[in-house]
């Protein structure tokens, strides 16, 4: 276990010059709904638990056939169905209630990956059991004992297929980023990506252009509401990791990790994802 946390602070700063937008001429874009998402704020050291609540916002709004009735998992600590993503961001951070006398929760101070891990996994399984199928990429996490669901821990930093294929199967993802100083974590959802096709094959290479774009628990509207706009990534081929330039800080961050979620496939479901409901995916040629 890495002693790292992510761990936020909290600024003022506005999302605001530090994007870029992709080149017109072939670039591809996926891009899921963003309107579907929480807005709920960071609250103090709580950036894990609130990118979790507004991915675990968009499942529960995406895909309503899966996550419906009893399986509703927008909760309080209570286990009590709310539409109030802001006490689904408390219960996963100080903990909840439930048959066998309480969760932990990731905690207020930031987390670490286990309990993070942990948590969401639980939560799902607690309030929509076997509704979710679980993946993630969690850079040297190779000592997993104890952890739910373990098998679905790839101890490798995300790589490019990881996440566009999570995103092209209408995931919620929440990524680890780590400041190169490897001082500071912080916790977003990622909700998109796009690069440039330069050689025409369909799929992102080295020296292509690449965009992420994310909700950011610092910022969850950003200046654009649910405009959001894309961020570019540099690849470390040494390091084998994909970096950005933050807009808080402007300094140099690093995606560690990345968790996934994916509602388990029902008709509904693959019928939603085969119309498109709420993904955007285009080629655009100049």
């Amino acid at each position: 276990m890495r002693s790292i946390k992510s761990s936020c602070v909290v600024a003022v700063v506005l999302f605001a010059g530090l994007t870029a937008a992709p080149s017109l001429a072939g670039t591809i874009t996926f891009s899921l709904d963003v309107t579907k998402y929480g807005k709920v704020a960071n609250s103090g050291d709580q950036c894990g638990p609130t990118s979790t609540a507004n991915s675990f916002a968009f499942l529960q709004n995406m895909y309503p056939d899966v996550y419906k009735d009893d399986n509703r998992i927008i909760r309080d600590k209570d286990g009590a169905i709310t539409a109030d993503v802001a006490k689904l961001r408390d219960a996963l951070a100080q903990g909840w209630g439930d048959k066998t006398g309480g969760r932990k929760g990731m905690g207020t101070t930031g987390v670490q990956l286990k309990e993070w891990w942990a948590s969401k996994v639980t939560w799902l399984e607690d309030f929509a059991p076997g509704k979710t199928r679980y993946a993630a990429q969690m850079f040297n996490e190779t000592n997993t004992d104890g952890w739910p669901k373990k098998e679905a821990i790839s101890p490798v930093y995300p790589t490019f297929k990881f996440m566009w294929d999570a995103l092209n199967h209408g995931a919620a993802i929440e990524l680890n980023l780590i400041d190169v100083p490897f001082k500071n974590g912080h916790a977003v959802s990622l909700i998109g990506m796009s690069f440039d096709d330069t050689n025409n094959d369909k799929t992102w290479n080295q020296g292509e252009k690449i965009f992420m774009k994310f909700v950011d628990p610092n910022d969850p509207n950003g200046t654009n509401a649910d405009n959001i706009q894309p961020v570019e990534l540099t690849y470390d081929a040494t390091k084998g990791r994909f970096e950005f330039t933050w807009w808080q800080d402007k300094g140099r961050w690093y995606i560690d990790s990345a968790l996934t979620e994916t509602p388990v496939p029902g008709p509904a479901t693959w019928l939603m994802a085969a119309m498109g409901v709420g993904l955007c995916a285009r080629r655009r040629r100049g």
